[in-house]
């Protein structure tokens, strides 16, 4: 189908390809795709072809002198048309179709590459596109204010349109423009501007407000590169915590240009400011120390849990360079013991994609927690958690920092550890207390996570079925009768061991009761014991740790402590991430060094 668009003097077509399941049709080396298939009739072939005559084309930019190769510039005209002819420019990947309801001739990516391309040669971009890019970026509302009102002149209106793009990241050459209505400042102007705005900041305005505004003058100004900006610690924390909640909420505030915020690859310098390593980190650890230190943790606070938990991940692996040493990422790594002992069963070294990240968290008695340690796992063991678990034990306790509780969830792996830790078992005789393999005057309390141990009693009680009487499936029965579904939400000691005395007091009757089935009209045993583990285990932590004025918050004994909720008992998710870093990791950007940084994916 021949078009009416004319490229260095070659007319352009547009072939439409009928196919049994779709139909395409090619555009500029460009093939699309329609999104659903028809048939080849008379209609469809007319509705096609008036589809192309009326679809936008993407025809780039008027061109500028010395263009960069990385560009295609071309002679566009119109078919029969002599006057129409122009250079213009487009992106080697240009998208060919514009959208619908765009007002623009080019396309996005054509508009951003030639932008790119330009600011670096310090060239600017064409006069009409630069000021209707302005205009469009207008609020709709204030540009019905401005058109609503019959005395507003195009001078104003033209300056409005000059401000915004005066504040742009690019020089711009903007005509018809009333010249005596632009205000201009002088030395002494500007020098009494900011005297009185530094008089209205400290009329009672918070210190946060001053270094946000202080920053905002220092680092918005006209010309300034934007790697010559500086930015504040406390700017940067708050930047690093919003980012790391949302990272695209953050760019869409950086994009609004409300305010000027430190890039993401910034920040991301910033959070990885200590290298990420599986296994044991020395350089985390002493980082743990100094923010224990900085945030004056006591005594007691070092004493605390590990919070274990294993969550599955998409495997991939990735060969990293750094300098002049290549590292594979995304393997199996369960530390040096355990890999000994996989070489040991299997006779030789073997090499698995990881499926888990297995994560260690201390979490202290009075608030302070800290990622430990995470393992590349590929579903952890029980004998695997065992030894990881105690070298995460002693690494702390050289560090300064105490385990006095392990908590998990009720998974199958980590009930056999919990038994692992108890030799011969006999954890509800020991009230789930176990002794410290390094100091036999310390032991260690197991508790099981009890959000998870409340999920497991309310899926009991869900399945159980009342035609489950007389068939297969679980039916609970208390005093005779079906049991009921209640809720316990009072956290008092005496309270707890009401609770653990009532469940073990059903079990008692299930299990001396010659007329019921444990394994049919008694919650499982698995069940049963992390009730036990949840709530004797707490007991028996609080009976150790009370007392010299001490005190235990149960919320703090949860092991979702990296939800994003608010809402959680276990605190916000943003004190997580408040830690202050010694500074950036790499801040260097030597652009031909640029390949050999970036993470080789196979």
């Amino acid at each position: 189908m021949p078009l009416t668009m004319v490229i260095d003097g070659h007319q352009q077509y547009c072939s439409i390809v009928f196919n049994s399941s779709k139909v395409t049709f090619h555009l500029r080396n460009v093939t699309f795709t329609l999104g659903f298939s028809l048939n080849v009739t008379q209609k469809n072939v007319d509705g096609l072809i008036h589809l192309i005559t009326v679809i936008k084309i993407c025809k780039g930019l008027d061109t500028t002198e010395n263009e960069s190769q990385a560009l295609i510039v071309e002679y566009l005209s119109e078919l029969s048309n002599e006057n129409s002819g122009k250079k213009t420019t487009r992106s080697k990947s240009c998208k060919v179709i514009v959208n619908w309801t765009s007002k623009k001739e080019c396309c996005d990516r054509c508009m951003d590459s030639i932008k790119q391309n330009r600011k670096r040669k310090r060239q600017p971009v064409s006069e009409t596109e630069s000021i209707s890019e302005k205009k469009s970026e207008i609020n709709p509302l204030q540009e019905h204010n401005l058109s609503s009102h019959q005395n507003v002149d195009n001078g104003l209106i033209e300056k409005v349109y000059s401000d915004q793009v005066s504040n742009s990241d690019y020089p711009v050459q903007v005509s018809q423009v009333d010249e005596e209505s632009k205000i201009k400042l002088c030395k002494e102007d500007h020098e009494d501007m900011e005297s009185i705005l530094n008089k209205i900041v400290e009329n009672g305005a918070p210190e946060q407000f001053k270094l946000l505004l202080e920053s905002q003058l220092r680092n918005f100004k006209k010309g300034l590169e934007i790697h010559q900006r500086r930015w504040d610690q406390e700017v940067i924390s708050v930047c690093l915590g919003l980012y790391i909640r949302s990272p695209r909420a953050y760019e869409d505030l950086k994009k609004s240009g409300l305010l000027v915020l430190p890039s993401q690859r910034l920040l991301q310098y910033y959070k990885n400011s200590i290298k990420q390593t599986t296994c044991f980190n020395l350089q985390n650890l002493i980082w743990m120390q100094k923010e224990a230190l900085k945030q004056k943790v006591s005594d007691f606070g070092k004493h605390g849990g590990l919070v274990i938990d294993e969550m599955s991940i998409q495997d991939d692996l990735v060969i990293q360079k750094q300098r002049d040493s290549w590292n594979l990422v995304g393997i199996v790594d369960m530390d040096q013991t355990n890999n000994n002992i996989d070489i040991l069963c299997n006779g030789r070294k073997k090499v698995q994609l990881a499926t888990h990240a297995l994560q260690f968290v201390f979490h202290g008695l009075t608030g302070f927690r800290w990622p430990v340690a995470y393992f590349g796992s590929n579903t952890a063991t029980a004998f695997q958690l065992y030894n990881t678990f105690w070298k995460c034990v002693d690494v702390l306790d050289e560090n300064g920092f105490t385990v006095d509780y392990v908590m998990l969830d009720g998974a199958s792996t980590n009930r056999a550890f919990t038994n692992i830790l108890f030799n011969n078992g006999c954890q509800r005789e020991k009230k789930f207390k176990f002794q410290d393999i390094y100091d036999g005057n310390h032991s260690i309390c197991a508790i099981q996570d009890i959000m998870h141990v409340l999920k497991r009693i309310r899926n009991n009680v869900e399945s159980s079925r009342i035609e489950n009487q007389s068939q297969a499936g679980r039916y609970l029965v208390l005093n005779d009768c079906c049991i009921p579904i209640c809720s316990k939400n009072d956290k008092r000691i005496e309270l707890l061991r009401e609770i653990l005395h009532f469940f073990n007091d059903w079990e008692s009757q299930i299990v001396n009761s010659v007329l019921y089935l444990q394994a049919k009209n008694l919650i499982t045993q698995e069940t049963r014991d992390d009730i036990n583990s949840a709530v004797s285990g707490f007991i028996s932590l609080c009976d150790t740790m009370l007392g010299k004025g001490n005190s235990i918050n149960p919320g703090f004994l949860n092991s979702d402590i990296c939800s994003v909720s608010n809402k959680g008992n276990s605190g916000k998710s943003a004190s997580f991430f408040t830690a202050s870093t010694p500074g950036a990791l790499n801040t260097t950007r030597n652009k031909s060094n640029l390949k050999s940084r970036r993470s080789i994916r196979i």
